[in-house]
């Protein structure tokens, strides 16, 4: 018996410890470099998830039109999976005009497939995100 309790012991610390990793791994900018499509691939270099202290920031320069696009919300981490709620409407109008976010409303989550020092990968429905630390 004291050895099931140590042991589920030990299993509550290594998974809280793999989540904490998480959190403070995503701490930071990241660069969106590729978006996949089930039919297509499309480069980025333009657009940044900025993540800090449960507080989430999504930049996009759009060097044409001489403009950016800023929204702000709060983030959470769950297991593999990001949640992000956006606080600001006039800026989805914004979002869901740039069709590399596929963001529709204010709330949309991820599957977090890769997370390291350098490299973040995430998924939501069929298509896949492809970030590098900034």
């Amino acid at each position: 018996m004291k050895r099931f309790l140590i042991g589920l012991f030990s299993l509550n610390l290594l998974f809280s410890g793999c989540s904490k990793d998480t959190e403070s791994q995503i701490i930071g900018k990241w660069q969106l470099r590729q978006v996949t499509y089930l039919d297509k691939e499309e480069r980025s270099d333009s657009s940044f998830f900025n993540f800090h202290l449960n507080v989430f920031k999504i930049q996009t320069v759009i060097q044409k039109e001489n403009y950016s696009i800023n929204s702000w919300g709060t983030y959470n981490i769950n297991n593999d999976s990001l949640f992000i709620n956006l606080k600001q409407i006039d800026d989805l109008n914004n979002l869901s005009s740039y069709p590399i976010y596929g963001w529709h409303t204010l709330s949309k989550k991820y599957k977090i497939n890769e997370l390291n020092a350098s490299k973040l990968i995430l998924s939501c429905n069929d298509t896949i995100y492809h970030f590098r630390k900034f």
